[in-house]
């Protein structure tokens, strides 16, 4: 008897620091403290028969469907507590979480009975999905994600993820079978080795990483990049935003390829540009000509031959020209050529039709 009373006394001056739960069935608006519990749906509660839960413990994190009478009981991070009391007023808690329903704003009020006991992770075993390795991001999306087998019980503390071996924090949404963590700070345009560690409490644990290549690229123009006849280019390159976006987002994996199909993408927009002047548009045929044996040369020496590079100037083409203006001053333009004589670069030569150096690009 002066056991449970001290226990009640222990519990009204602890009132503060103790767990306060957001979550409550029927009601709006909950907010989860983290998603940090382990699944256990299905564990027995013979060990804890304070417990009013009809035979079964509920994870903090899937709550849907209990009821926050007295004496149900959640679980999380293997332990257990008991709803002890709930809280509704009309006004804001000073303290947090808290939820709204219709009454008011209800809180519950949670006591510690005890552990779960659960086996040891024996095996782990990660996988990266992002980045993809050799893969280009965007600076405004450098999630990490990868996944491993369902009902670990991974938290974020399990979780270490490197930038070329230094460890970065990071803010993860953690699943039952994967996850997405995002570094705190992001990381500028550049090359970079990401790792991910996962290391259960058993002391197992299994590292995988990538490379990829954070780039800096203008926002995606949508429909307004449609407007006029040379769209929209914010970063004054010569390249339209949407085409330099579909060329780096498109082509990940090939240095040369870019640099080829954006100096064809230059001569083209110089196409469309000085469609009306004759002499110009001759020039800017050669222009394009040249851009086209570069491609030609980035495909034969990369993959021995020039044939898939057709295939990819057409897609490209296609973007480009991707309004009916656009197509109608292309025809404009090659209506100027009428008569004119072109000659090609003898295939010994056919590298100096690269304005850029290939053999600085990695690949």
């Amino acid at each position: 008897m002066f056991a449970r009373s001290r226990t009640v006394s222990m519990l009204s001056l602890a009132f503060l620091t103790l767990l306060f739960s957001a979550c409550t069935s029927g009601v709006t608006g909950a907010a989860s403290l983290g998603n940090t519990a382990r699944q256990v749906q299905s564990v027995a509660v013979t060990a804890f028969p304070q417990c009013t839960n009809d035979g079964a413990l509920i994870d903090y994190d899937n709550t849907a469907g209990i009821s926050y009478v007295e004496d149900s009981c959640v679980v999380r991070n293997g332990l257990v507590f008991r709803a002890r009391r709930t809280f509704v007023t009309n006004g804001n808690p000073s303290w947090a979480p808290y939820v709204v329903n219709n009454q008011g704003r209800l809180a519950v009020l949670w006591e510690w009975l005890g552990e779960v006991p659960t086996a040891p992770v024996t095996a782990v075993d990660i996988t990266i999905t992002a980045p993809p390795n050799a893969g280009m991001v965007e600076r405004t999306a450098q999630n990490i994600i990868f996944s491993y087998e369902d009902g670990l019980g991974v938290t974020q503390s399990w979780i270490e993820i490197t930038v070329n071996g230094n460890a970065v924090p990071v803010v993860c949404n953690v699943g039952d079978s994967s996850t997405s963590c995002l570094p705190a700070d992001p990381l500028p345009a550049g090359e970079y080795t990401v790792g991910v560690t996962v290391t259960a409490p058993s002391g197992v644990s299994d590292s995988e990483q990538v490379m990829d290549s954070v780039i800096d690229l203008p926002p995606d123009p949508g429909e307004a990049g449609k407007a006029t006849l040379l769209g929209i280019d914010s970063d004054n390159d010569g390249v339209r935003d949407d085409i330099q976006r579909y060329i780096a987002l498109t082509y990940p994996a090939s240095a040369k390829t870019r640099a080829a199909l954006r100096q064809y993408a230059k001569a083209t927009n110089d196409a469309l540009e000085e469609s009306d002047d004759k002499r110009k548009s001759i020039n800017n045929s050669y222009k394009m000509d040249r851009s086209q044996e570069c491609l030609y040369f980035i495909f034969r020496e990369k993959e021995g031959s020039a044939r898939p590079a057709y295939k990819i100037r057409r897609k490209l083409d296609a973007r480009i020209l991707n309004t009916a203006e656009r197509t109608s001053i292309f025809l404009d333009f090659d209506g100027q050529l009428g008569g004119e004589v072109f000659t090609t670069t003898p295939g010994k030569l056919i590298y100096r039709s690269c304005e850029f150096d290939s053999d600085a690009l990695p690949n």
